[in-house]
């Protein structure tokens, strides 16, 4: 019994999507951390660079493992990889808008700005993907 509930909790699309995001958002802290601290690069530029990869990631990992989405058809996948890519560069321009106003403007430390932009880019992520890419199609719409 208490298997069964702890598998309806990990079956849930908002706990998965709540575990791909934290995910996503490691791959986006890593990224940035290396491009600025080992290679030298300008923070802005590490971040844009760190948003690029895990937008990436977050395809792959939404589309398989949060939707469970398999499209056959090659145009529907272009189609759908289009318009992720179309969407994350929305989130993109919020991140970097909140990064800059965080650090740039009221002083914040770069990373501790960039964790707090987080909360508005997974749930913005979230309903782009469950509305916009990744939504459930009716049958009418199919055909």
């Amino acid at each position: 019994m208490l298997m069964n509930r702890i598998r309806k909790i990990f079956d849930m699309e908002t706990v998965r999507y709540l575990v791909i995001g934290a995910m996503t958002t490691g791959v986006n802290f890593v990224l940035c951390f290396l491009c600025d601290k080992v290679f030298d690069i300008s923070f802005m530029v590490s971040n844009v660079i760190s948003i690029s990869g895990a937008i990436l990631f977050a395809y792959f990992a939404n589309k398989f493992i949060v939707f469970r989405n398999h499209k056959d058809n090659i145009k529907q996948v272009i189609m759908e990889f289009l318009s992720f890519i179309a969407t994350r560069l929305v989130s993109m321009a919020l991140e970097l808008f909140f990064v800059w106003l965080t650090v740039e403007v009221m002083h914040i430390l770069p990373y501790v700005g960039k964790l707090v932009t987080q909360g508005l880019v997974i749930i913005t992520n979230y309903c782009f993907g469950k509305w916009v890419v990744f939504r459930k199609q009716n049958v009418q719409e199919r055909n």
